[in-house]
């Protein structure tokens, strides 16, 4: 996980604990602009070491970018080995289409859309991981 610390890596750190996500080894870290620390999750404490260098994932099966879009693609561009989930939006490009989240998207939002005709949904990971977070 790149950017534990963070809101959004914080939230699923402890959703991967607090339901048992299956896993091998599980190794956090922060962006530089986060502060390296420890995180608490009921009765474990799990060290945050800083992360200076896409290769650094190397070896892992599977990596979380909860970080900046820049961070993102800097990690996304060195392709360090790992499947990648973003879930920054880093590679989402822009089409300037509404986008629409079922089950997320306010009543309101969609009543000022209603009559356009082209919407856009997340990727459904990341619409996934927003309704469970």
């Amino acid at each position: 996980m790149v950017g534990a610390t963070g809101a959004v890596g914080n939230q699923l750190v402890e959703l991967l604990e607090t339901r048992a996500f299956p896993k091998g080894e599980l190794r956090l870290f922060a962006i530089a602009t986060e502060t390296a620390s420890t995180i608490e999750i009921e009765d474990a404490e799990f060290e945050v070491e800083q992360f200076s260098d896409p290769e650094e994932l190397r070896g892992f099966d599977l990596a979380f970018l909860a970080v900046p879009e820049r961070a993102a693609n800097d990690i996304i561009a060195a392709r360090p080995g790992p499947l990648l989930i973003d879930l920054s939006g880093a590679m989402r490009m822009p089409s300037g289409q509404p986008i629409v989240s079922p089950g997320l998207t306010e009543r309101q939002r969609l009543n000022e859309l209603r009559g356009k005709m082209v919407f856009e949904t997340p990727h459904p990971a990341a619409h996934a991981l927003a309704k469970i977070l």
